[in-house]
């Protein structure tokens, strides 16, 4: 995971020198963005279902959070560089915050494939199981990860609590059909040690 990190803040230094006019105006962006967050009110407070399921606001909010954890994880190790640090002492200073920039990355990445895993499955058959599994998936993420959310003003916690909401509601319809899914991994049964199956 620190590998991953590096690899993202190695790609942050050159994205910053290779800074021109629109890289510029997109740095400072970023800066605003983390230090202001999201002050739309209707985004913040809206707890529709129609609204916690919308892949847009999951993209939006994994990415926002990916690159803003990005931005304040180079700017926490610029900052200790600065004074004098040990860029490796400095590296082991921030790794929880590293960490963290790294499983984002990850629950980025993931949410991105299984967007265009759905939109691959189209309508009907897979579709349909696939999308709860999605949505549960990553109604999840941002519930764990509400905390963030909170603190970054990102959503409030009418939303926190409909996420959970959400949550369960969806573990009572993927609830019928977790045989179905486990089966479709072809896992052995010794591997499960489970004996319901």
């Amino acid at each position: 995971m620190l590998q991953v990190a590096k690899g993202l803040l190695a790609g942050y230094q050159q994205e910053f020198s290779d800074l021109n006019a629109f890289g510029l105006l997109r740095y400072l962006r970023d800066l605003a963005d983390v230090r202001f967050g999201e002050l739309n009110p209707l985004t913040r407070h809206n707890t529709s279902r129609e609204h916690l399921e919308d892949p847009e606001w999951h993209r939006d909010l994994f990415e926002r959070r990916e690159r803003q954890l990005l931005v304040t994880a180079a700017r926490r190790l610029k900052g200790r560089i600065d004074k004098g640090m040990d860029s490796f002492e400095a590296f082991i200073e921030v790794q929880d915050h590293l960490l963290t920039l790294a499983k984002a990355h990850a629950e980025r990445i993931v949410l991105e494939r299984f967007q265009s895993g759905l939109e691959a499955a189209g309508a009907g058959g897979l579709a349909t199981p696939l999308g709860k599994v999605y949505q549960l998936w990553a109604l999840h993420t941002l519930e764990a990860n509400r905390g963030w959310y909170l603190e970054e003003n990102l959503f409030d916690g009418t939303v926190a609590k409909a996420l959970r909401t959400e949550v369960n509601r969806l573990l009572e319809e993927v609830r019928p059909l977790a045989l179905d899914l486990v089966e479709a991994w072809g896992i052995p049964e010794e591997v499960l040690a489970s004996d319901l199956i």
